[in-house]
């Protein structure tokens, strides 16, 4: 999936204001070949595959496990699918989850009545429920669903789990996994605000990993944490592993997503996490400034924080879930990045964005980034930051140039210092 192309405009100041635009064309120049090529990158979520049998060849419905009992690779987490099912769909859950959690095949599955044997849909939604719940499952790809079959007559449904990798393999990973996630947790494990951690781990997701399509393990956590490579999915899935495991309530959400410059809706992996009690939506793969293909700027900020703490309203701006169970409806803003640093615009108000740039750049920072309530705000305050020379005074005497981009759909502007002199 990929993000519209933002244009750019320098600024430059010596004793007075030289505004200069960039094209489109001119912005692919700056950005590289990246910023012209499509980057869907999003692989399959998974592999489902039901075979029958004759009822004569069921085996004792066992099950074959890698993992030994109380050995397997489940841990505790945030499991905000499992409470939004019904009990008898919990039950299954459960099943299912823990023979995903130690690599099983051929199992029994008891949870199903007689009315639900010839369930494919449904074994398929609970499949999905445990592995959206279940991040650290990086080695699940699949299932296989066998129905042992007399006549008409549904007998008996197997599970087995499609898995990358052997067990031993995957402890070995399991250590890699965990070493890395340890040294991420120490950063934050202090920080009693919870939108700090969020932040926090947003920012070092984004920073640690290029986004490649075609990345090997693209779709788990590995990716990120021991490859540093990775698409949609993977960003997900590791923002919600390292944030449940900082005691912040974090899930992924699967939907399609669409950007300007694309003319129809392409899978994409995105989160909802839940900040003192009140629920956001975020979206790592969009905050990072090389999926959008800017890497090959030094001077473009790394992190986009229009996607960090979102309302439903400005989730599905580009944003479409798969409801596989309800989602909420998020309208909160309290832990939205704009308004925890101040940088959200009620008005046009420039003793806000002079304050703002001065506590900026006055910290050591070179960017900053803004939003507006509406439209008329957004263009007034553009007009003004851009077309004048307020920002580039707060920065002292001397020659100095500044860039931006600006995403008019959500109504924000980022601005970021590109030389001094």
């Amino acid at each position: 999936m990929k993000k519209k192309l933002l244009y750019a405009v320098c600024m430059m100041l010596v004793s007075a204001v030289f505004v200069c635009g960039c094209s489109p064309e001119d912005l692919s120049k700056r950005f590289g070949e990246k910023a012209k090529a499509a980057k869907y990158g999003y692989e399959a979520f998974f592999r489902a595959n039901v075979i029958e049998k004759d009822a004569d060849q069921a085996g004792s419905g066992g099950g074959d496990y890698p993992c030994p009992e109380g050995e397997g690779f489940l841990q505790e987490t945030y499991e905000y699918y499992f409470s939004k099912l019904s009990e008898g769909e919990q039950r299954l859950y459960c099943e299912i989850k823990e023979i995903l959690g130690r690599m099983g095949e051929n199992v029994l599955l008891t949870g199903l009545t007689a009315e639900e044997q010839d369930c494919d849909e449904l074994v398929n939604k609970i499949f999905r429920c445990v592995l959206n719940d279940h991040p650290e499952l990086f080695y699940v790809e699949g299932f296989l669903v066998t129905k042992y079959t007399r006549g008409k007559k549904i007998t008996a449904v197997e599970f087995s789990g499609d898995y990358a990798g052997t067990y031993e393999n995957n402890l070995e990973r399991v250590g890699q996994i965990e070493a890395q996630a340890s040294r991420v947790k120490q950063q934050f494990e202090e920080k009693k605000d919870r939108y700090e951690v969020v932040k926090g781990v947003y920012d070092w997701v984004i920073r640690s990993t290029e986004y490649v399509s075609g990345a090997p393990d693209n779709q788990n956590i590995y990716s990120v944490l021991v490859n540093h490579a990775s698409v949609c999915q993977g960003y997900a899935k590791t923002m919600q592993y390292l944030l449940n495991q900082l005691q912040v309530p974090c899930t992924i959400v699967i939907g399609t997503a669409r950007g300007s410059t694309v003319a129809q809706d392409a899978p994409h992996a995105w989160n909802l996490v839940n900040i003192d009690d009140q629920f956001y939506y975020l979206d790592a793969t969009w905050g990072d400034a090389s999926y959008a293909g800017q890497v090959n700027d030094s001077d473009c900020p790394d992190v986009r924080y229009e996607f960090l703490n979102m309302t439903t309203a400005e989730m599905l701006i580009h944003h479409t879930p798969e409801e596989i169970v309800p989602l909420p409806n998020c309208s909160a803003k309290k832990a939205s990045y704009y308004f925890r640093e101040g940088a959200y615009f009620f008005s046009c108000d420039e003793e806000q964005a002079k304050a703002l740039a001065k506590n900026c750049f006055s910290s050591g920072e070179r960017e900053l980034s803004l939003k507006c309530e509406n439209q008329k705000i957004y263009e007034e305050l553009k007009e003004k930051l851009v077309d004048g020379k307020l920002l580039l005074e707060t920065l002292g005497p001397g020659r100095h140039s500044m860039a931006y981009l600006e995403d008019p759909d959500y109504l924000t502007m980022t601005f970021w210092v590109t030389s001094d002199e």
